[in-house]
């Protein structure tokens, strides 16, 4: 059981590798941006990583789990269980943070972005960190694009337009809002806390194979306990 346990872990680690070097690859790590507001490509680069990490960390633990079957050693198998307790706790930690980030970022990423909408004039820092994030989100204003009509950028663009950076063809747009067809429809907190719901679904996943795979370790060493304590005792 022991040695499928491994094996289970290997495979783990290879669905973890390939799935953070995609999600590496779909996020660009190249696309780094100087923003205040939209750190998504920082964060999922970050997570890629992490996912890779702990795919590298099966792997060894996947070798250790063969090694110590192959070999019937017990220090390698007291080294196995330890080890897949102590990852256990730290997906555990990991899970329970992103929850609590799922729970309360939406709302304070709705706020950050009210107050950057309120100071916006296209040329400043926050500025451009909105219009980027809103290109690359594909969203507008923090519910609709109709949340920009309450803004002073607004009122004195006096043009019944929103910036370009909501136009889903920038090129061939002006931003009227009488054309609506041409601008994103969806709200940024929406796009924002979908992201974050997609980092804690992972997180979740994670932690319910890494529960299994720990029962399953513990069950495996204490059935090894019970067949050389019977070896030794009919000798």
């Amino acid at each position: 059981m022991l040695l499928l346990l491994s094996l289970a872990f290997w495979a783990v680690a290879f669905l973890f590798i390939v799935f953070g070097g995609y999600s590496m690859y779909r996020n660009g790590i190249n696309e780094y941006h100087d923003d205040y507001l939209f750190k998504d490509d920082h964060l999922s680069v970050m997570y890629s990583l992490l996912v890779i990490g702990f795919g590298v960390l099966f792997f060894l633990i996947g070798m250790i789990g063969i090694w110590a079957t192959c070999s019937e050693n017990y220090c390698g198998l007291s080294l196995f269980k330890n080890i897949t307790q102590f990852f256990f706790l730290v997906e555990l930690g990991i899970f329970i943070t992103v929850v609590y980030t799922l729970s309360k970022g939406p709302s304070k990423k709705a706020d950050e972005i009210h107050n950057i909408m309120q100071k916006y004039d296209g040329y400043n820092a926050e500025s451009q960190s909105l219009d980027y994030g809103q290109q690359k989100l594909q969203c507008c204003g923090v519910q609709g694009f109709f949340d920009w009509e309450y803004t002073p950028w607004f009122d004195a663009a006096a043009n019944n337009s929103v910036p370009l950076s909501c136009c889903i063809y920038p090129q061939n747009c002006t931003g009227s809002l009488e054309q609506p067809e041409n601008l994103f429809t969806e709200g940024c907190a929406g796009k924002l806390s979908e992201k974050i719901k997609l980092y804690a679904t992972t997180s979740i996943i994670t932690s319910v194979i890494l529960l299994v795979l720990t029962v399953f370790g513990k069950l495996s060493i204490i059935q090894i306990r019970n067949r050389d304590f019977n070896y030794v005792h009919i000798n």
